[in-house]
């Protein structure tokens, strides 16, 4: 009898647990603008974007050309895995906007987009998503994503099928009023 509570007990519970929400932390991550598209998730995602982004790296290589610049995008990035679909969230550091009054948070356009069999289908643009970190001595890099104090987090709730964003801007963490659902 014990036994047969035990199993009914743990049975809900594993099942509540698989359906917990998840939170990830956007990473910040470099991408060849060289590579093929069909290579690299990020390059997928942006593909109807590379032109003007690889135009205006390209511009700023001319212009600055003793930096030695190489040609990259950085990404603000995460990705989750629900119900058997790969959902990868993109946030690209390309025609961002930031503000003296918050030096740490960059705002970029983002999308969601569903990873499968080398194809990305877009869920959904965010035009503006405040992404927070903190630049390192090479752009935003392993020491951004190493720092705890200016994050952007999305958490994916399986039960609703939606994604919710909150920013931690100098160790203190807010929501944020953008949304996803996934379709």
């Amino acid at each position: 009898m014990s036994a047969a509570i035990a199993l009914a007990i743990l049975v809900p519970m594993s099942g509540a647990m698989a359906q917990a929400p998840e939170t990830h932390r956007l990473m910040a991550a470099t991408v060849s603008l060289s590579a093929e598209p069909s290579t690299n998730p990020q390059l997928l995602i942006w593909r109807d974007r590379l032109p003007q982004i690889i135009a205006a790296r390209k511009a700023l290589q001319s212009d600055l050309p003793k930096l030695r610049l190489p040609l990259v995008v950085e990404v603000f990035t995460t990705t989750f895995e629900a119900a058997g679909h790969t959902y990868i969230i993109s946030a690209v550091n390309f025609e961002c906007s930031s503000s003296s009054l918050a030096p740490n948070t960059l705002v970029c356009p983002a999308r969601v987009a569903e990873i499968d069999a080398g194809h990305a289908r877009i869920v959904s643009e965010l035009p503006e998503l405040p992404i927070s970190s903190r630049r390192g001595p090479a752009g935003f890099d392993a020491s951004s994503n190493a720092q705890q104090k200016f994050m952007t987090l999305a958490t994916l709730d399986p039960r609703t099928s939606s994604v919710t964003f909150s920013q931690v801007y100098d160790g203190e963490r807010n929501p944020m009023p953008q949304s996803v659902i996934l379709k």
